[in-house]
């Protein structure tokens, strides 16, 4: 055997041959195609109203180099690790040097080998050996065998674990490969770590492998330094509080929308302590969503010190749940990186490197980071999207989080945000799984309260007396059910708990945190006998409380995407807001804070001189930050200079509705409420606002706003078009939900209106909306009678229809306790709608949650049989949406029990002789796909379908649909089908119809880049400069560019000026607007002049011609509907230049 190569040299060697393993992998390994598209912008394209939603992507061939080169780099290391004597380590390299060697010998071997994996489950080592022998000896004239079966499979083990970690490659792995790559990634970063250490390897610009190692152990000292810690201020007496250990004191939440929904019982548990790390084991990208309060900061802070205090061996492994390879945790806080921004242009490891580890003196080199990130080593939590202040800067943080998923695949992200507003810049639903806090249950609660009682008060074991204490609170949460309901969020049961041993607690929440700002302004300084400390200060505490609310007010008007001065000088000349802009940091300097004390003592004419205001504010400042504990330190500006904020985001938004409170009280005059409501209401800034406000209201004075507003007497800036969009009848219904008190007969209106629009609602997503309000209302204490007998009465109703009639009892269902007669009555209505011969399937497959068309499909499939009497397209329908429902619950790994019963179903549709072209067409892919373990049955469907593609008669059309069914299969069997299509363009015939479905065919059944693909940019571009289009031809064209995003900006312009025309209909009007705001950036003014063109159109959607997609649209843009063009100014607007 000759001398090994170096590692530095092996590694070299393979990355040159990294375009042949690519070419190999395809036809062995990788025997999937991904039937969605990626580009390089935010755009990702669903196969919509096709077979299935493929949650893959394609990528360009230089982008498929790198991915592939880094997991072939990343394998070498990672098969290294099972051998340690340097004989072993030396044959390994020795055998890879092989494998890597260029040219046809070294093709084949790769091939053969690939091939071998790709068909044994178990690769038998000794064939494996002798597979490599037999090829060596073919090349070498006095080879001698070796037992290179272990060296092969260890690492081709550990490129099948690097492929699955890659979401461009694991897609394209069958489902055997992918069970096995899961087991290949059980190697920690700190075995590679070690692995590179002792072969002395130079990772990069000469930084070592021992320098990586000591980086390592330094940075995660301090992380779990850092987070070790959780801040409960504010809520327990400073001397009391010591800053417990997070470990001691989080409950683990439970999450949802990552698995099956179970239903809740008394006896439900609280979560396993591995939930979250659970999710994102089997979903690496993951976006989390809940709630103020809910828990998600101190959830992402909790998994980030967990996984730091292991590399130390803090926490043995066994303590704590963590996930595979114990990746390094980096924590970052996006609304501070966003003002870090501001001052330089940091991206997410400049800004970890140069801010967060430079500030507290830590100097680890920038290398660590890449290094941690191409071995899939870093665990990185994005906290707070929803806390960023502009939508522009949302937008761009979105990209960016989407883009470094695919730059460094196989690394764990966790994005956390508020779901209000969250859709205005969501993240990808094909890269990142979303999943939603639960409401904390009787366990969570019981498990809280020891925690706190332990570790915030310190006190182990507890003593009888508080022991005692404890347990009156828990049945006093248990037995109201209002204050449950604030019990069940984190933050409001910490102010609960903290509450209880002083005083009664309230049962609303608005009243909690008076009471909670009650106790911090004046009963811990007088439980600690230092009140007399404030003695001299001239602001009392009511002077002291309205403060605090000036102070909410000004931070969260600070935080807001643009006061009003700052976006009337943003308006253009036609009436439209530019991208609004942040004033000020919602975090300010010590100097900032006393100024606007002082400007507050000013105006309440509480202290004449400058110099007394000067002195009563750095007071005022130290009690609430000192005492109080309400006004924290937030981190430093770029001198070092601390900056300063409420404790946590709700505290802003309640001070910040208490100081709107005062000026009404102060002015005995409603009109204070009702400006506030027109200048902030639908606004998702101020919803929190809003609703503590109006918490804090008595019965009498909201029953009177609300019905203003659901009159139309009181309108909003944003609610326009109220009686297309129902935004202000959903807003008083959220508000009865929340249990704010209100009389009688507006409930009754509620209700009444909420009926009125299942009724007459031509939008499914709008009936679904009311539905919901009048479930989610009868589940309230204070209006619990209210809407359940008009649910109940809405089932039975044969002048309903039966999707509406489904949706119904779905509602009630979900609202009747576990094995209860309401909820089999429930049940029973379910299986009688579902059997109706007019189910309207595509409504069901569109418009629905996943919890409900499971439960559907099952239903459904229960009543179907080999031998059904269902005519084809229903038969057809369901099982389409049957296999919708399997390939999800495959993707989130719950057992789906109609597989096989499903499977038998194609097998005997597809076996039909009367079956038709295009029925075959349909019923092939979902019989393919649903058979992915049986190779043959797979095969014979192949070649069903190229055999038709040979028939002599086929029309164009019908070309197009076998070539789509082949490529829904396998892309790579869609070929002679694409080919045949590229040959039917030298027709001199073709209309532009005919055109258009070639390129959307060609599109559909080809890779990214591929000749077929460049053929339909081709067209289409080609298409785009066609003289003398009709309207709809133009329509269609700017369809498919929205589709496949070929020219956006062409599109825009062609789709801006078509709109401009005089001679639209109503209906080309329509569908070209939908199709512009599609095509245009999120938040840019083409989408909002689309949305304006589509509300100008009013009588035409109140006829009953708003569709799901029109009716989402506007929706989604009501926050920007105070910023929309007039529609007299409509026909002279001139677009600027989209907002990226």
């Amino acid at each position: 055997m000759a001398d090994p190569m170096t590692f530095a040299g092996l590694g070299a060697l393979i990355q040159q041959t990294v375009p042949a393993w690519l070419g190999l992998l395809g036809g062995t390994v990788l025997t999937k195609s991904g039937d969605a598209a990626f580009d390089v912008g935010k755009n990702y394209v669903l196969e919509q109203g096709k077979y299935l939603f493929n949650a893959s992507f394609q990528l360009d061939e230089k982008e498929q180099v790198r991915h592939l080169s880094q997991a072939l780099k990343n394998a070498m290391e990672r098969g290294l690790i099972a051998f340690q004597a340097q004989p072993e380590r030396d044959l390994y390299k020795s055998i890879l040097t092989t494998l890597a060697q260029d040219g046809p010998a070294g093709d084949e071997l790769r091939r053969e080998t690939l091939t071998f994996f790709t068909l044994n489950q178990t690769p038998d080592l000794d064939t494996l050996s002798e597979l490599y022998n037999r090829r060596q000896h073919t090349a070498l004239e006095h080879y001698q065998d070796i037992d290179a079966g272990p060296y092969l499979n260890s690492f081709f083990s550990a490129l099948l674990g690097e492929l699955y970690a890659d979401p461009y490659y694991r897609p394209q792995l069958s489902a055997g490969l992918q069970l096995r790559a899961m087991t290949a990634m059980q190697h920690s970063l700190l075995d590679v770590v070690s692995l590179l250490k002792s072969v002395a390897t130079t990772l990069s610009d000469h930084y070592s492998a021992a320098d990586f190692e000591q980086d390592v152990e330094k940075y995660a000292t301090h992380m779990e330094r850092t987070l070790r810690n959780l801040k409960i201020v504010g809520v327990v007496p400073k001397d009391q509080n010591a800053d417990p250990e997070i470990g001691s004191i989080f409950v683990p939440l439970r999450i949802d929308g990552t698995r099956e929904e179970q239903p809740q019982t008394e006896d439900a548990t609280e979560a396993d302590e591995d939930e979250l790390v659970s999710a994102l084991e089997q979903h690496p990208c993951l976006v989390l969503l809940g709630g103020p309060g809910s828990g998600k900061s101190t959830a992402a802070k909790h998994i980030a010190w967990r996984h730091a205090a292991a590399q130390n061996a803090r926490i043995p492994d066994k303590a704590a749940s963590l996930l595979t390879g114990k990746p390094l945790p980096l924590y970052i806080e996006l609304r501070r990186l966003s003002q870090e921004r501001k001052r330089a242009s940091y991206d997410f490891l400049t800004f970890a490197s140069d801010v967060l580890l430079k500030r507290d003196s830590i100097d680890i080199n920038p290398h660590m980071f890449k290094e941690l990130l191409a071995r899939h080593g870093m665990l990185l939590l994005f906290d707070g999207l929803d806390e960023v202040a502009t939508l522009n800067e949302r937008l761009e943080l979105v990209q960016e989080i989407e883009h470094f998923a695919l730059r460094y695949p196989g690394n764990r992200i966790l994005v956390t945000s508020r779901p209000v507003g969250y859709e205005q810049a969501r993240i990808s639903h094909l890269l990142f799984t979303h999943s939603e806090v639960q409401p904390f249950n009787d366990q969570q609660m019981r498990h809280f309260l020891e925690n706190w009682y332990t570790a915030v008060l310190r006190l182990s074991p507890i003593p009888h007396q508080e022991r005692e204490e404890m347990e009156l609170l828990l049945t006093t949460l248990k037995e109201n059910p209002r204050l449950h309901k604030l019990g069940e969020n984190p933050l409001l049961l910490t102010v609960i708990t903290a509450l209880h041993r002083y005083e009664r607690l309230p049962d609303r929440r608005a009243q909690v945190y008076d009471r909670c700002a009650d106790l911090l302004l004046e009963t811990w300084a007088k439980t600690k006998g230092t009140h007399a400390r404030w003695q001299h200060m001239k602001m009392g505490k009511e002077d002291q409380y309205a403060c605090l609310a000036h102070l909410g007010f000004v931070l969260h008007r600070q935080s807001q995407e643009g006061d009003e001065d700052e976006s009337a000088s943003q308006q253009d000349e036609n009436g439209i807001n530019g991208a609004s802009q942040q004033d000020a940091p919602v975090d300010v300097s010590a100097r900032e804070l006393k100024k606007q004390v002082e400007i507050f003592l000013r105006q309440q004419n509480l202290i004449a001189e400058k110099a007394e205001q000067r002195v009563e504010a750095a007071n005022f400042i130290e009690l609430v930050e000192q005492e109080a504990g309400l006004i924290v330190e937030r981190g430093t500006d770029e001198t070092g200079a601390p900056l300063y904020g409420f404790v946590h985001r709700t505290f802003q938004e309640y001070f910040a509705a208490a100081d709107v409170y005062e000026r009404y009280q102060q002015e005995s005059d409603l009109q204070v409420m009702r400006d506030f409501l027109h200048d902030h209401l639908h606004d998702p800034h101020w919803r929190e606002v809003i609703l503590l406000l109006l918490g804090k209201l008595r019965p009498r004075p909201v029953t009177i706003l609300l019905t203003e507003l659901l009159n139309g007497t009181i309108k909003s800036r944003r609610s326009i078009h109220t009686e297309i969009i129902q935004q202000d009848l959903f807003f008083i219904s959220e508000c009865l939900i929340e249990e704010i008190k209100v009389e009688n007969t507006l409930v009754e209106l509620v209700v009444k209106q909420l009926c009125q629009l299942v009724r007459t609602s031509h939008s499914t997503g709008q009936r679904q909306q009311a539905l919901q309000y009048l479930g989610d209302l009868t589940q309230t204490r204070q209006y619990n009678g209210q809407g359940k007998a008009e649910l109940e009465a809405f089932i039975t109703k044969d002048d309903l229809d039966t999707f509406s009639r489904l949706q119904t009892a779905y509602v009630l269902y979900k609202i009747s306790p576990p094995d209860s007669d309401e909820r089999k009555h429930a049940l029973h209505w379910l299986d009688i709608l579902a059997q109706k011969p007019d189910v309207p399937m595509d409504k069901i497959f569109e418009n629905s949650f996943f919890d409900f068309t499971r439960m559907l499909s099952n239903i459904f499939t229960q009543h179907l049989t080999l031998a059904s009497d269902y005519p084809y397209p229903l038969i057809h329908n369901i099982i389409k949406y049957d296999m919708h429902i399997f390939f999800k619950s495959e993707h989130i790994f719950i057992e789906y029990e109609n597989q096989s019963k499903l499977v038998n179903i194609c097998i005997a549709l597809f076996s039909h002789s009367d079956l038709s072209l295009e029925q075959t067409c349909d019923i092939a892919p979902l019989l393919y796909r649903m058979s992915y373990d049986d190779e043959k049955l797979q095969q014979d469907i192949l070649v069903s379908l190229t055999t038709l593609l040979q028939r002599p008669d086929l029309t164009l059309e019908q070309l197009a649909t076998i070539t789509s069914s082949l490529g829904s299969c396998d892309s790579a069997e869609a070929e002679p089908g694409t080919s045949a299509l590229i040959r039917q363009l030298q027709r001199p015939d073709l209309s532009i119809e005919q055109l258009c479905m070639i390129a959307d065919a060609l599109y559909w059944n080809s890779q990214l880049d591929s000749e077929p693909a460049k053929q339909a940019d081709n067209l289409l571009l080609s298409l785009l400069q066609y003289p003398d289009l009709s309207i709809d031809q133009s329509l269609t064209i700017a369809d498919l560019n929205q589709i496949w995003r070929l020219d956006r900006k062409q599109s825009i312009a062609m789709l801006y000026s078509l709109l401009k025309r005089p001679d639209l209909s109503t209906e080309q009007i329509v569908r070209g607007a939908t199709t512009l705001y599609y095509c245009s950036p999120i938040g840019s003014n083409h989408q909002r002049f689309a949305a304006a063109v589509l509300l100008a159109q009013q009588a035409y959607l109140e006829e009953g011609n708003m569709e799901n997609r029109v009716y989402n649209i506007l929706q989604g843009m009501v926050p920007h509907f105070d910023r929309l063009p007039s529609p007299e100014k409509l026909p002279h607007y001139e677009a600027q230049e989209p907002v990226n």
